[in-house]
């Protein structure tokens, strides 16, 4: 379990995000205690799924977010923070704070992620396995020049694709559509490769921008405004995640 704060620095705004990390292995220890991490309601629901497979992702994804939030309310207490499910599903955070507050959480097979800010200020994440098995089901929501831009040439073909299917799918999130949208709107392009991660644009969305980073076996895609720097110092999370470039 990992987490870390992020700043956003706008002209007229600077505020902080929260950015969590769960592995799937943590999922046996989660349930013993799940009566100290989960709201009453979400308590209730976890206690009814009967698939493994969905009581650990939901249980990994509702600790990593309020891992996030607390970091943000400084709230120990994990029963007080609700994390609802709105009528397409998204996450809506229930708690008594200052200030409208928002998640975003993923996941995958072996990770849970989140990321919690003020609703002042829209983003969200997306995270996927690198995975060749699933090269081909991304590909055919990616344009082929999406694929062959300078910044990623040097990627194996299944970072690339991960890289461009996890930006859209955030853009998506902070969009509220999903995937009930066609992919094709998302389109990506101005990818470049800065430091610590690659950073790129949307045609038909002007407004937003994505970084995208390699966690572990793992590419992790967030969708900011396109006007907001980041600050963050991601060696304090990443201790195991690989050179974007290598």
């Amino acid at each position: 379990m990992s987490c870390l704060r992020i700043t956003l620095n706008r002209q007229d705004l600077t505020t902080g995000v929260g950015f969590a990390w769960v592995h799937a292995a943590d999922y046996p220890a989660l349930h013993d205690t799940c009566s100290r991490v989960l709201h009453v309601n979400e308590l209730a629901y976890y206690q009814r799924v009967p698939a493994i497979r969905r009581k650990t992702s939901f249980l990994i994804g509702r600790y990593a977010a309020k891992q996030a939030l607390s970091s943000l309310v400084h709230e120990s207490d994990y029963t007080r923070i609700e994390i609802a499910s709105g009528i397409f599903q998204q996450p809506i955070v229930k708690y008594p704070s200052p200030e409208p507050l928002g998640v975003s959480i993923s996941h995958t097979d072996k990770y849970a992620c989140a990321i919690a800010f003020p609703l002042i200020h829209p983003l969200a994440l997306d995270v996927e396995r690198i995975d060749r098995v699933s090269v081909k089901a991304m590909k055919s929501q990616i344009l082929p020049h999406e694929l062959q831009t300078e910044a990623l040439a040097r990627l194996p073909e299944p970072t690339r694709c991960a890289i461009i299917w996890t930006a859209k799918e955030a853009l998506s999130k902070v969009l509220k559509c999903g995937m009930m949208s066609p992919f094709c709107i998302f389109e990506t392009m101005d990818v470049s490769q800065e430091p610590d991660w690659i950073v790129g644009h949307f045609k038909n969305f002007g407004q937003y921008k994505f970084h995208a980073w390699v966690l572990d076996d793992h590419v992790v895609s967030m969708a900011v405004p396109k006007r907001t720097d980041i600050d963050v110092d991601l060696s304090t999370l990443l201790h195991d995640s690989l050179p974007i470039g290598d």
